[in-house]
């Protein structure tokens, strides 16, 4: 009998907790906010929405701090002279000179690594700002159930192949971020006049297929070179039965993508 009233007692709590999930949507589907990102129209829910967006901040929240990581390790604006002086006789230090660029490496300099753990914590406020305007650009304008964040792959390259460790490469640090802000103007431009869409179109389109079937996200997709070789760009999910191939980012282009399927 007590195990019988326990039941129902949950099932009761569980009906009320069902019947307040669906006045709550109802509500919201038919106020201002719903009818504004059209909920009733899409077939959706504000707790669906709400249960999707967390969903998808928690597999996006790592960049904050892998973000902030890599570009770090570009030197950010740091540079030899935000290095700590060396005495130039250690017992008495009548006197100090500026150390040369190596104390920008290993071990670094104590002023050198300050500087880095501000710019840093610089970084991660950043991304995070950059991420919160983007995403409220897409929902509030674009009205697309869309995530934007910096992406990981071209920062890396930014940071270890154009700028390089701790500015040990061909361009210094602002110079290549000017660059990068031309290209962003770029990308609105021809946004703005309708040349990306034209420039998507020319994208074959089994390979844009394939990039927009729900069961095969880029993230769930690699490679199998011991089948495939470099000739064409068969696919597989991340969970098939060849596991023991490393992913790999697919890349299709026109010639070796006849064969995609």
């Amino acid at each position: 009998m007590e195990i019988e009233n326990q039941n129902n007692n949950k099932l009761s709590l569980s009906t009320r907790w069902d019947s307040t999930l669906t006045r709550l949507n109802s509500s919201i589907a038919h106020s201002r906010l719903g009818k504004h990102f059209k909920l009733l129209d899409r077939n959706t829910t504000f707790t669906t929405e709400l249960r999707a967006g967390t969903a998808t901040f928690l597999t996006m929240a790592y960049i904050l701090a892998a973000n902030a990581t890599i570009l770090t390790d570009s030197g950010g604006p740091c540079s030899v002279s935000d290095c700590t002086p060396i005495c130039s006789n250690p017992p008495s230090c009548t006197t100090t000179h500026l150390p040369d660029s190596s104390c920008k490496f290993p071990p670094v300099n104590p002023g050198y690594a300050l500087c880095l753990q501000t710019t840093r914590r610089d970084l991660i406020v950043a991304t995070a700002a950059s991420s919160l305007l983007g995403c409220l650009i897409m929902g509030l304008f674009a009205n697309l159930p869309l995530a934007l964040a910096p992406g990981m792959g071209t920062n890396a390259y930014f940071a270890y192949t154009v700028v390089g460790f701790h500015g040990s490469g061909n361009l210094p640090y602002r110079t290549a971020l000017a660059a990068v802000f031309l290209e962003g103007l770029l990308f609105l431009l021809i946004s703005a006049v309708g040349l990306r869409a034209q420039l998507a179109k020319l994208v074959p389109k089994p390979c844009s297929d394939l990039l927009l079937r729900r069961n095969r996200t880029l993230p769930g997709l690699y490679r199998t070179p011991e089948r495939t070789g470099n000739r064409a760009c068969r696919v597989q999910p991340l969970h098939s039965r060849h596991h023991r191939c490393l992913p790999h980012l697919l890349t299709c282009f026109p010639r070796p993508c006849r064969n995609c399927r």
